[in-house]
């Protein structure tokens, strides 16, 4: 009996199905233990909002928050805790809670700053839970544990409360502030990161203190070309905003562009400035922004008023 010829194309195709069979399934698996829970991180079936809205359990019935004076304090339920309000002491009602056959002990949040009071936040602050904790069933990246506020939510907060945002406020003195990216020739790579977004270097710092105490200097490497002073208007013109990233347009470009008698090319024209008024009061009504823009300071009489004024 003849044996049945397979083409090494139809093979090759064949093998190739199979493989990438094999990876989507391997990804898609990858991708499920990528979309995590907190509850489900710690190896437990819990769903926050069937217990706060469906049982109508009030966060301090699990959370000793209000009695906590320290972030270092394990405000997570315990077993017993759990076991006495669902009743379950058999062994095989384990899995009701628990995702595994043998679970093992839930990893706890014992690593936040010592100095934070949930006691004082939430009594004298006045702060409910969810103003910090938010979105407890939503999916977390593997290397977060639990649904903490960011540094970014926290300042935004004091901000708002009128709380001083000094480090010390709230980070011990013996705490490593730096953050791992800074520590690896971060001198040199800073520049692009904070081109894209400085949303995340304002956290720590002022770009009008701690940027221009190196960028003025004459020993580092300016973000302008040689002779910039004579070709920055172009990009002024196509974007103040960017410049606005480091300079305070209104006062650093009067104060040079004063300083050397540069003014706009209409400002030359004949009859710019007349005892009844002249040109620049029609261009003032077409389009009053734009003098304002070098001709006003903040607290100040505007320059209009000199002439126009009583």
């Amino acid at each position: 009996m003849r044996r049945k010829y397979t083409s090494p194309i139809i093979r090759l195709a064949l093998g190739i199905c199979i493989a990438g069979i094999f990876l989507v399934g391997m990804f898609a698996q990858a991708s499920r233990s990528q979309e995590t829970t907190s509850a489900a991180a710690r190896g437990l079936n819990f769903p926050h909002e069937f217990h706060r809205v469906d049982v109508e359990l009030e966060c301090a019935a699990c959370h000793a928050a209000k009695a906590s004076t320290t972030g270092r304090d394990d405000l997570l339920p315990g077993h017993d805790q759990c076991s006495d309000c669902h009743g379950m002491d058999e062994p095989d009602e384990c899995s009701s809670c628990h995702l595994s056959d043998e679970p093992e002990l839930s990893p706890r949040i014992q690593k936040f700053s010592p100095k934070f009071s949930h006691e004082y936040h939430s009594v004298e602050g006045k702060l409910a839970c969810n103003a910090c904790h938010t979105e407890l069933d939503d999916f977390l990246p593997p290397e977060q544990v639990g649904h903490l506020p960011d540094m970014a939510q926290c300042m935004t907060c004091h901000e708002q409360s009128h709380v001083s945002n000094a480090c010390a406020e709230c980070h011990l003195s013996t705490d490593d502030l730096e953050p791992a990216d800074h520590k690896l020739n971060w001198m040199n790579l800073h520049g692009s990161i904070a081109s894209a977004s400085q949303d995340e270097c304002a956290l720590c710092h002022s770009v009008a203190e701690d940027c221009q105490a190196c960028h003025n200097g004459d020993e580092v490497s300016m973000p302008h070309p040689n002779n910039y002073v004579s070709t920055h208007g172009f990009d002024a013109h196509l974007s103040d905003m960017t410049c606005g990233v480091c300079h305070d347009q209104r006062d650093y470009c009067n104060e040079c562009h004063r300083s050397l008698n540069i003014l706009p090319a209409d400002h030359f024209r004949g009859g710019w400035v007349t005892a009844s008024g002249g040109v620049h009061s029609e261009e003032a009504k077409f389009d009053l922004e734009s003098c304002m823009s070098c001709h006003e300071a903040p607290e100040q009489e505007p320059v209009c008023a000199l002439c126009h004024g009583e």
